[in-house]
């Protein structure tokens, strides 16, 4: 008898088995971003785990990768992007097709990755928001420690969105400066002008840099924040103010996100600046005073 219901009990599991639906993929791999890793590889991020991955680089060399075991990552060495490092190639991309376990397949152009094997660390030194004729907005840049910018940017909080100004690839050494001044124009994007001065540019722009409220910070060839600053004009509203105005929503919901500390700047003028340090403690100052 015991053996009877044992045979049952085993029936019963195979029909379960059998009636459990297999579960297919049929969804192709998604790209998710670039990457770096600590042994100078680039890593391209996919959804889903990879069996392989095929790169045609803006020359047409093509070069093939299969992962031992399955994951969403693709190891890259850096050297096959060596060429495309300078102003001509920086803005060509490279065609990835991934297959993933189940055979499907998607194609994306992606950006040729920045290589910097030498980032500067850069931090806000001075900023000037108020403008005449006669003085436009500007912005300068300290180098803490020499490097390389190359790959780095400059994001702007403007009302609702990000403008990413990239910053002109440069080496730097400590204690140098990088200037910047904003033209207003027609261009609908930031757009970076040579100036004659070494490490002077012009930023052409349609918009300009907001005076009573905003949010800008840098990153660096890999995407990380390398400095930010976050500020309000007390002689307009407090804080708090601020906050509850419907045309700032969205840049305090961002900082709130971020964990940004906001800084006060009454006092600026036209021909004042804001100035932006640490001091021995490395906490951030923040004081307004007269400029060039």
């Amino acid at each position: 008898m015991r053996n009877f219901f044992l045979i049952i009990l085993f029936l019963s599991l195979c029909s379960c088995f059998q009636k459990t639906p297999a579960v297919i993929d049929f969804d192709a791999p998604v790209f998710c971003g670039t990457f770096y890793s600590p042994d100078d590889r680039i890593i391209f991020q996919f959804d889903e785990p990879l069996k392989a991955l095929t790169l045609i680089t803006p020359k047409e060399e093509t070069f093939y990768f299969e992962n031992s075991f399955p994951i969403a990552n693709m190891y890259v060495e850096s050297k096959i992007f060596e060429s495309y490092q300078n102003d001509r190639c920086i803005n060509d991309t490279v065609q990835l097709t991934a297959v993933d376990t189940s055979d499907n397949s998607s194609t994306a152009a992606v950006a040729i990755p920045y290589l910097n094997r030498n980032p500067s660390d850069l931090n806000f030194l001075q900023i000037r928001l108020q403008h005449t004729k006669k003085a436009s907005q500007k912005l300068e840049l300290y180098c803490v420690s020499a490097g390389s910018t190359h790959g780095y940017a400059l994001h702007i909080f403007h009302r609702s969105t990000f403008f990413t100004i990239e910053l002109p690839s440069v080496s730097l050494a400590e204690k140098d400066v990088i200037r910047f001044i904003f033209k207003l124009t027609e261009d609908e994007n930031p757009v970076v002008q040579k100036l004659s001065s070494k490490n002077y540019y012009a930023v052409c722009w349609n918009k300009r840099l907001p005076k009573t409220a905003g949010f800008m910070y840098i990153t660096s060839h890999k995407g990380e924040t390398v400095d930010s600053f976050a500020y309000y004009d007390g002689n307009k509203h407090s804080l708090e103010e601020y906050k509850a105005i419907a045309y700032h929503k969205k840049l305090f919901t961002e900082l709130n996100e971020r964990q940004e500390k906001v800084f006060d700047i009454r006092g600026n003028t036209s021909n004042k600046c804001i100035f932006i340090h640490k001091d021995n403690t490395k906490s951030r100052v923040v004081t307004i005073r007269n400029t060039k």
